[in-house]
């Protein structure tokens, strides 16, 4: 009871740390996006006060022109009616000059001027936000829900409430020795990985200790499990080609924050009554975050390996009499059958 309420108080301080957490950064993140309205908004005021600018004092010397013509067409139109012939002559050659043309401003209308482009540009940087944002809450719910240990669920198929950490156990509750390979169930129970397994295989989906049903959830991190009908001589199977990119390490793994290196491979698995079940089993198992870890050992460290379900790599493994037995029994440790 004690290493329960504990462990209650613990998840509630990490969920109001949570919280503030995300507030902040949110509140931090409408405030760059209003400065870059601001900017926006700012920039495209100076634009229109540069080209209202220029355009007024274009229309300023076309009127100044305009009025010059029409000031020598007067004048013009009053010789028209003078009978001194000389002073017609002098004033005439005068007035008929034409303006220098480097004097005339030279205008080119663009009809279609407006700032489209510019809200256009917003508008997709509006919509790759929002991609952005559907992709990081996707990631965010999935590793709130993400748990690198066995789940523990009620009979009625209910997520049990209680998923804060207890505090240290230093020995097993079925071997009575120290922890080995710690595993915790969301009930707060831990065991010796050995241990629990032996108790799946021999009580089945159940807490050694609390009477729930247990659904196992992996480390395995994001990726694809692709199936493809291959035909060769020796017969029809399937080929599965795992994907699983670099990424950085959760707390469900050997070395939280640091990268490791993803896994591209291929396995085969006959295609035959008994092959169909087990590839439905090894999709399940995928799903669950089973099929493949982070290693944790000095060989393979910070890398995504296989966990320990069978997989064939070439035609001759994947036929072998007893391969597909040995898939099942490692699934069925795992709670999958």
């Amino acid at each position: 009871m004690q290493d329960v309420g504990q462990a209650v108080q613990s998840l509630k301080r990490s969920a109001q740390a949570a919280v503030e957490d995300s507030e902040r950064i949110f509140t931090e993140l409408i405030r760059s996006i209003e400065r870059r309205c601001s900017e926006v908004k700012e920039l495209i005021r100076d634009e229109e006060k540069v080209v209202v600018s220029r355009t007024e004092g274009l229309l300023e010397r076309l009127e100044q022109e305009i009025a010059e013509l029409k000031r020598r067409d007067a004048e013009l139109e009053q010789l028209s009616h003078t009978e001194d012939r000389i002073h017609f002559l002098q004033s005439c050659e005068s007035l008929c000059v034409p303006p220098v043309p480097g004097d005339l401003p030279r205008i080119t209308i663009n009809p279609h001027f407006s700032f489209e482009s510019v809200s256009k540009c917003v508008s997709e940087l509006k919509e790759r936000l929002e991609d952005i944002c559907k992709g990081k809450m996707s990631k965010i719910s999935k590793a709130g829900r993400a748990v690198g240990i066995y789940g523990c669920f009620t009979e009625t198929g209910e997520s049990s409430e209680a998923r804060a950490t207890a505090a240290e156990v230093e020995t097993c509750p079925l071997c009575m020795e120290p922890l080995q390979k710690k595993q915790r169930l969301i009930c707060t129970h831990a065991f010796c990985a050995a241990c629990l397994k032996r108790s799946v295989e021999t009580l089945g989906l159940q807490c050694p200790v609390c009477p729930k049903v247990l659904i196992v959830v992996g480390d395995q991190p994001e990726g694809q499990m692709t199936v493809n009908h291959l035909k060769t001589r020796l017969g029809e199977c399937f080929s599965i080609m795992y994907y699983i990119p670099n990424g950085l390490q959760t707390e469900a793994h050997p070395n939280t924050g640091k990268p490791f290196t993803g896994i591209q491979t291929t396995a085969l698995l006959p295609n035959s009554p008994e092959g169909q079940e087990v590839l439905k089993l090894l999709q399940k198992a995928f799903e669950q975050k089973l099929v493949f870890t982070v290693a944790a050992t000095d060989g393979a460290a910070d890398r995504v390996v296989y966990n320990d379900i069978p997989h064939a790599g070439d035609h001759i493994q994947c036929r072998e009499p007893d391969f597909l037995k040995k898939v099942r029994a490692a699934l069925r440790t795992k709670g999958i059958e």
